[in-house]
This record gives structure tokens, C-alpha cells and sequence, in this order.
């Protein structure tokens, strides 16, 4: 939950913020903050993120890093202005055939289900035809990489491959 979606004031950063959320815990296999209650939870956020996702997961590009802290920033004002910017941002500093979605402690989370979020909030039927083209070859490469079951990424994907 966004800082001012807690406080009562949710705005269009508010979704940029929650696709922050899903992205650090696409990359990481856990959330940016553990609490038991809102007013914790705010408490949280407003100190700031402690432990960056390069920091659990070091072969993670410094650009997404970056991409994923600016979409959690406490204030609105400093994320993203439009949800498309921030998916196209981080799926280019991903380089998607050379990141996992798997992280150190073993978690590894479908990238389908990350593509379906992002599709969702972005509004792919409202795309213009050249961006649902490069969506697709996104979504072709992302594809790939998990199926070829050959490959030794695919195979840190897939523990039990031989």
C-alpha cells in the first residue's frame, strides 16, 4: 500500500508505487517492507528503503535498481509520472535474456504473472500498435528464456533440469 493511499489520498503514483511493490518482489522473492500493521508500514516507507534490491540480488543491472527505488519513493511527486514509462524503463534495464525473475534464496515468480500485472495497469488494448509490437517481442524473449530448458539461465530457473 502506498504511503498516500494510507493516509487516505491515493493519486495516479499510487498504481506506479504498487508495480514498484510487485517488481522489487519479482527480483528479490520478498517484499521492500514487513509490518504488522498500516501505521507500521508507514512508519517504514517513510524512513526509506534500507535494503535495495541489488543488495539481495547483486547480479540485478544498477539502471533497474534505480528504476525499482524510484517507483517505491515515500513521495509521489518523485515516481514515475505514467506507468508505461516505468514498464518500458525497467524492462530495458532488465535486458530480459540476461535476469532471472529468481532470486538468491531460491523464490522464483512467473514472468507471465509480472506481464499480465503490467499489462493490466499500462492498458495494452489502448497501446498504439507499435508499442504492443514491442510488447510482444518482450513477451517472445521472456518466453524463451524460460522455456529453453537447455540453457544454463534456464536452468538456474529450473532447479531440476539435468
Amino acid at each position: 500500500m502506498a504511503p498516500e493511499q494510507i493516509m487516505g489520498h491515493p493519486t495516479a503514483q499510487t498504481d506506479i508505487y504498487a508495480m514498484g511493490v510487485i517488481a522489487d518482489e519479482m527480483v528479490t522473492g520478498r517484499t521492500p517492507f514487513q509490518s504488522s500493521s498500516t501505521a507500521q508500514l508507514y512508519s517504514l516507507q517513510a524512513d526509506g528503503i534500507k535494503l535495495k534490491p541489488k543488495d539481495i540480488r547483486r547480479d540485478l543491472p544498477h539502471a533497474a535498481d534505480e528504476i525499482i527505488l524510484k517507483a517505491l519513493s515515500f513521495n509521489a511527486e518523485e515516481r514515475y509520472a505514467r506507468a508505461d514509462t516505468f514498464a518500458t524503463d525497467l524492462a530495458d534495464a532488465l535486458e530480459l535474456e540476461q535476469v532471472s525473475l529468481r532470486s538468491d534464496s531460491g523464490n522464483q515468480t512467473s514472468p507471465e504473472t509480472g506481464h499480465v500485472i503490467a499489462i493490466e495497469v499500462i492498458g495494452y488494448r489502448s497501446m498504439p500498435m507499435d508499442q504492443q509490437l514491442r510488447q510482444h517481442r518482450i513477451d517472445q524473449a521472456v518466453t524463451r528464456y524460460f522455456t529453453d530448458t537447455s540453457s544454463s539461465k534456464a536452468k538456474r530457473f529450473h532447479p531440476n533440469v539435468e
